[in-house]
């Protein structure tokens, strides 16, 4: 799926969908994954909230690199266009719960490449975001 230039992939539980990319999602760059879904017999067993976004397949937990910050991981989701319900720094984790994505409206500055002659030369245009209906 494209939204907005930014390639999704669905990992999904039942009816539920956690939004990631490619590569097991932005969290992996920076550090360990430890969880997303929890079924509610697991999210009892490790102390989880009633309510918590885990169960509906809308968290993750990051346990941080030596050198990373929470708001380093939070700045990276939300570059990438991410709604962030829930941003908290859990001391020896990051949790992040995630809401409907933000829509970009303005148009985003994209490199494209123009012939000149026999040369090439990459220029920056400004497009508005794709409706995904492709070229």
């Amino acid at each position: 799926m494209m939204r907005a230039g930014i390639a999704f992939i669905f990992l999904t539980s039942g009816s539920t969908a956690l939004a990631a990319d490619t590569d097991w999602g932005i969290g992996a760059r920076w550090g360990q994954v430890t969880s997303t879904y929890r079924s509610p017999a697991h999210n009892r067993r490790v102390g989880g909230v009633a309510n918590s976004f885990h169960l509906s397949n809308r968290a993750i937990d990051i346990a941080r690199r030596p050198g990373v910050s929470h708001g380093q991981i939070a700045a990276a989701y939300r570059n990438a266009g991410y709604s962030l319900a829930e941003s908290l720094d859990e001391g020896d984790h990051s949790h992040f719960a995630f809401g409907a994505p933000r829509r970009r409206t303005s148009p985003q500055p994209q490199m494209v490449a123009v012939k000149s002659g026999e040369q090439t030369e990459w220029r920056i245009v400004f497009a508005p975001p794709s409706s995904g209906g492709g070229n």
